[in-house]
């Protein structure tokens, strides 16, 4: 999954596949029957240091609430020549995290593997460039040296075709497990995770910009929670409770970020540097919900994209049915748990890390936004966000011109993604904490910044 300087992003070897209805056996996963021993399970991470990628985990077993559910959790971290898929398969009573095509890839590899949850109800995926390139669209890949991982050729694959572009108007590589080609300009642009190396290389300094390949047709899940079909059989009430344990993790992590990565930093990982845990834990609060609030829950909808991209790729591969191996139950279960137990299910614990929430903050129909768009000059939707380009006369008035968005960012405490290349400013707005949709809030702030001084 991911790395940083000293946690190197370990090449995902395991290869697994999505998991939908039953094979669930047993009954209700309720805290309420005393065991004689907490049950034992093996937490298999696809990287081999444990990150702030895994903070709502760490946190929840660091202060004992695994144990406190009944269940003895042992979290691993993966060696280079690890396959998360087989072991999982393999291995006794080991759950494990890794990409959703992945493990669709090892389910057509014959493992019997059943996909329980998500952490990140959508994937970070990137293509890192320097910003002085310009590529904020596949359109701007053509002609451009491009390096990918093998977990990322479909995901490329599935963005090229949607824009209409053939893979032979770019030169595509294989990326090595570093940043140094990219740093060294051997190529013009990476794949990476935007929780991750794009956080790391930010964070060094470096003018990078990343291109989000969820933005354009890339559906996938990050970091899917996955067991074997007799564990699911023989440990499905154990397997709830671990579930509703993580979310509970996750909501606390996120609800104080700088406290999760201190913990992340001291506690499991002392060579990693605190403020790029924290940056990356920032980065990726607003994956963990979304598609829905409802945290470690997955759609339908999703996976069929991510296995149709699948297939398209590996036609010689074929996939079982999907309601084999995937299973929404356990999710959905986790969350009636934390609900009943006068908790909350959804992010509303997750809101500090986006600070206080705007009475604004609505989505609107498909008419209301297009009129309301129609009313903001040069504004337009693209690929799911609110969308426009300023140019300025150079570079000094570019960034006058970002400087004097903080104000009135600051007082509705809603901030644009930023892009910049010379004299253009490129501003994407979409609320996280709603669903990334774009909101009232966005129109708002939209507004507002047409009002701001012409160049």
């Amino acid at each position: 999954m991911i790395a940083g300087p000293t946690g190197r992003r370990l090449r995902r070897l395991g290869h697994l596949a999505p998991l939908f209805l039953g094979l669930a056996a047993g009954g209700t996963a309720g805290f309420g029957a005393e065991a004689a021993a907490p049950v034992p399970l093996v937490f298999q991470l696809d990287l081999g240091v444990k990150n702030a990628q895994f903070a709502g985990l760490l946190w929840a077993d660091h202060h004992g609430w695994y144990r406190e559910a009944g269940l003895e959790v042992r979290i691993v971290a993966a060696t280079s020549d690890l396959n998360v898929a087989r072991r999982v398969a393999e291995g006794p009573a080991t759950i494990g995290s890794i990409e959703s095509g992945l493990f669709i890839s090892g389910r057509a590899a014959g493992l019997p593997l059943v996909a329980i949850g998500t952490m990140f109800q959508a994937s970070p995926l990137c293509l890192i460039s320097f910003t002085d390139l310009g590529i904020k669209t596949p359109a701007d890949l053509v002609g451009k040296r491009v390096a990918i991982h093998g977990d990322g050729h479909e995901a490329l694959a599935t963005v090229l075709e949607r824009a209409g572009i053939r893979s032979h108007q770019l030169t595509i590589s294989e990326a090595q497990y570093g940043n140094g080609p990219l740093l060294r300009r051997e190529v013009d642009a990476k794949q990476g995770y935007l929780i991750d190396e794009f956080v790391a290389l930010q964070t060094a300094g470096h003018p990078v910009s990343a291109l989000s390949l969820r933005d354009f047709g890339h559906q996938a899940y990050s970091q899917v929670y996955f067991v074997s079909e007799s564990l699911l059989r023989s440990q499905r009430a154990s397997l709830v409770r671990f579930l509703e344990v993580s979310n509970r993790g996750w909501r606390a992590a996120l609800a104080d970020v700088p406290a999760a990565a201190r913990l992340v930093v001291n506690r499991y990982a002392p060579g990693l540097d605190l403020a790029y845990q924290e940056a990356s834990l920032r980065s990726l609060a607003p994956l963990i919900t979304a598609e829905s609030p409802r945290v470690g829950t997955m759609q339908l909808a999703t996976w069929r994209a991510n296995l149709e991209s699948y297939q398209r790729s590996h036609a010689d591969k074929p996939v079982d049915a999907m309601e084999r191996w995937l299973d929404f139950t356990l999710a959905e279960e986790a969350n009636r748990i934390a609900e009943s137990a006068g908790g909350s299910a959804t992010n509303a614990a997750i809101v500090p890390v986006y600070g206080k929430m705007n009475e604004k903050r609505t989505l609107m129909n498909d008419e209301e936004l297009a009129a309301a768009v129609a009313q903001l000059p040069g504004w337009k939707i693209e690929a799911g966000k609110l969308r426009k380009t300023f140019v300025r006369k150079n570079f000094p008035a570019a960034v006058a011109f970002i400087q004097s968005l903080v104000p009135v960012c600051e007082e509705m405490d809603h901030h644009p993604e930023i892009f910049t290349v010379y004299n253009k400013v490129n501003l994407a707005l979409v609320s996280f904490d709603a669903g990334n949709r774009v909101t009232a809030t966005d129109i708002e702030l939209a507004r507002r910044i047409e009002t701001l001084s012409t160049p």
